[in-house]
């Protein structure tokens, strides 16, 4: 893995490794290159490289909402429900660092930031709701307390 990406063929090999990483899984030493990344801004290569990167971002927000329903349908204990809850957190902060790259456009990171933001949002109100119509106010403490579009 280069220090630095430079160039569409070198960011096209991260993001299909981003893409296949785990929920809760991150690279430090690729998101200090996919950070420090540049990519001349050009026809054509711009496009490419915003459909890949929504797509990108699409993937990842589709795994982790597959990844919670999964880990929430089989789970019981609220101490694991918080730890859920904080993955699912430290997902759209790395999804939001991605959309706030250096290199992209100031236009195409408000999108991309706030689709994250309201994808956030929505997960987040959605959890209320559901701890509303459990009668354990721990669940809904957890709920609370570990928000998951503080992000």
């Amino acid at each position: 893995m280069n220090s630095k990406l430079t160039n569409y063929a070198q960011w096209l090999q991260t993001f299909d490794e981003i893409e296949n990483w785990e929920i809760g899984h991150i690279d430090n030493k690729i998101m200090q290159s996919v950070q420090n990344g540049e990519i001349k801004w050009v026809s054509g290569t711009a496009e490419r490289f915003t459909n890949r990167l929504i797509n990108l971002i699409n993937s990842r927000l589709n795994k982790l909402n597959k990844f919670y329903n999964d880990r929430c349908s089989n789970t019981f204990d609220l101490f694991e429900f918080q730890k859920i809850l904080i993955s699912f957190r430290k997902e759209l902060i790395f999804l939001k660092s991605l959309a706030n790259l250096n290199t992209l456009p100031d236009d195409l990171k408000q999108k991309l930031t706030g689709n994250i933001v309201k994808f956030a949002k929505e997960a987040q109100k959605k959890l209320e709701d559901s701890s509303k119509r459990n009668l354990s106010e721990e669940l809904k403490m957890i709920v609370y307390s570990n928000r998951i579009d503080n992000i």
